[in-house]
């Protein structure tokens, strides 16, 4: 499962979540804007966050007015909160409130820390670990205090910094490796976990960009978590971006391709073919290859040209493909608009929200 950093729809990205805060309004009603934007603009279940107490339930009614009331929402909820500890170990009140009011509601939730190896935290890796693991589990134990069983799923991020910048470092190995490490250990507890992983240091889709996205899309889908997220951030998730959505989305396509494996029987060894054959056989008329050449992973955004041919098409590059994909979805629309009472109703809550704060 796969959370993108906007709700732009791409067949592989399961959740959606805001891609930066909202800049053109008060920054304490930045997350009651944004989930009023994401639930306008897409039926996939939203990673939710908030700042506050008082936004977190106008944030939960908005949701619920969506799924049509609040046994509707828990029943099947289209959302998950997103909280964090302070680290190293460090819980604060509001975050506790936040996580003691969503297991008594049955809201689901990802809990973990983000520790600095050599700041927030040990050096090493295995240090930095202890702390991660331990900030997240933190998190489990207060859910479960307050109702075992409530919902809830882990992460243990190694924010790494970059020694020449002091700026946290998604490009770095350890970043990826750490959350691998997390996920090993979170699958020997029995616990479901998350990995943060798809974004890159690059402040835009270049080369660097491509190879930490799709590193790390690979390294999740090995991994196995429960959930993959954050897909699409640029500039150590500092920014996001449509055009390294769209590219993670294909990512995600070809190692879920790759991780998937094939399967061996009869049918698809095709022993009595290759004995008809024999050497030097041709497989291309053969019913077999009309029923089978589908199996085979292709893409309609990577070209598959040679050099002659791709100079005669308009010799254009990865990025150009890419960006004029986004620009046809962003053409297209939201294709999945709320009905009309409910628009207005998550409306008039944000409205409200926005009078609480402005008085």
């Amino acid at each position: 499962m796969w959370t993108g950093s906007v709700s732009i729809s791409r067949p592989y990205i399961s959740w959606a979540t805001g891609c930066g805060l909202v800049s053109d309004i008060d920054q304490s009603l930045a997350d009651v804007v944004e989930m009023n934007e994401l639930l306008h603009n897409t039926t996939k279940p939203i990673l939710a966050w908030a700042s506050s107490m008082e936004n977190w339930k106008d944030i939960l009614e908005m949701f619920e007015t969506v799924a049509g009331g609040k046994e509707k929402l828990a029943a099947k909820p289209n959302m998950m909160c997103l909280v964090a500890c302070i680290d190293p170990l460090t819980y604060p009140e509001d975050t506790v409130e936040e996580i003691l009011f969503n297991a008594r509601n049955s809201i689901p939730m990802t809990c973990s820390g983000g520790p600095m190896p050599g700041g927030t935290a040990p050096a090493t890796m295995a240090g930095a670990l202890v702390i991660a693991l331990a900030d997240a589990l933190i998190g489990l134990i207060i859910s479960q205090c307050a109702r075992p069983g409530a919902p809830i799923i882990l992460g243990g991020l190694l924010d790494g910094v970059d020694a020449r910048s002091m700026s946290v470092s998604c490009s770095a190995p350890e970043f990826s490796m750490g959350q691998a490490v997390a996920a090993d250990f979170y699958r020997y507890l029995g616990l479901p976990c998350f990995m943060h992983i798809g974004s890159t240091d690059s402040p835009i889709l270049d080369e660097q960009a491509a190879f930490d996205v799709g590193m790390q899309i690979y390294t999740g889908a090995l991994s196995a978590p429960s959930m993959n997220m954050f897909v699409g951030y640029l500039e150590a998730c500092m920014s996001g971006s449509l055009e390294t959505l769209v590219f993670g989305n294909e990512a995600i396509r070809y190692c879920e391709r790759m991780t998937r494996g094939f399967e061996i029987n009869k049918e698809t060894l095709a022993l009595d073919l290759i004995d008809e054959l024999g050497p030097g056989g041709n497989y291309l008329a053969e019913e077999h290859t009309v029923e089978h050449c589908r199996d085979h992973w292709s893409s309609d955004l990577f070209t598959h040209e040679s050099y002659e041919d791709w100079t005669t098409n308009n010799s254009k590059t990865l990025s150009d493909r890419i960006h004029e994909r986004v620009t046809v979805i962003l053409e297209k629309g939201c294709t999945c608009p709320l009905p009309k009472d409910t628009a207005k109703k998550i409306d008039a809550i944000c409205d409200r929200a926005i009078k609480r704060v402005r008085g």
